[in-house]
């Protein structure tokens, strides 16, 4: 079985980073790991002109690795998602990415788009600078997972949990609670790919 995790965050000592390395350590025992720095991909933005919804498989603009990325998801039984948070949403570069993947996720069908990755199975993962309290009482990382959510939602994956570190201004360790609460995710991840 393969896992995909798609880190998209540009500091490769921050808290995403370290927490998508503990999920890679916890899933390799069972799944064959493949970890994506987005902001070190090569690809265009996407620029709407809605050709991927003609050709119904992938985006039709010159092939980069945005491309690339949707066969990985394609082949994938679990696709990891992780993004700081900026600006109560994931990172501009995972955006970008998702974004050119449209067709990958999803086929534009009428009433309701079809899903094109039904059955994998998802966690997302962020983190901001925001302490605890404040975070939950303004919901800073609430746009970041339910944007991301939404995604993997109209690719037919089901999201198993997600991972949120808060105050990383302070300090971008991971406590033993946040160390704990991965490798329970990572189990239950696990278990509902075998139930499937």
């Amino acid at each position: 079985m393969k896992a995909l995790i798609l880190n998209g965050s540009p500091r490769p000592k921050g808290s995403v980073t370290k927490i998508l390395s503990e999920v890679s350590k916890n899933l390799k025992n069972k799944f064959e790991v493949e970890m994506v720095d987005v902001y070190k991909l090569d690809f265009k933005p996407c620029i709407g002109c809605r050709g991927c919804r003609k050709n119904e498989t992938e985006c039709i603009m010159k092939e980069d690795e945005a491309q690339i990325i949707g066969r990985k998801m394609n082949e994938s039984d679990v696709i990891i998602v992780g993004s700081p948070t900026h600006f109560n949403n994931m990172s501009a570069q995972l955006k970008s990415l998702l974004d050119r993947n449209g067709t990958t996720l999803f086929q534009e069908t009428k009433p309701l788009p079809t899903p094109n990755l039904k059955g994998k199975k998802a966690i997302i993962v962020t983190a901001c600078v925001t302490p605890l309290f404040f975070n939950f009482l303004l919901g800073m990382t609430r746009g970041t997972i339910k944007t991301i959510k939404l995604y993997l939602k109209y690719g037919g994956i089901k999201v198993v949990g997600s991972i949120i570190k808060t105050g990383t201004e302070k300090s971008t360790d991971l406590d033993s609670g946040l160390i704990k609460k991965i490798e329970r995710l990572c189990n239950r991840l696990e278990k509902s790919v075998a139930i499937a």
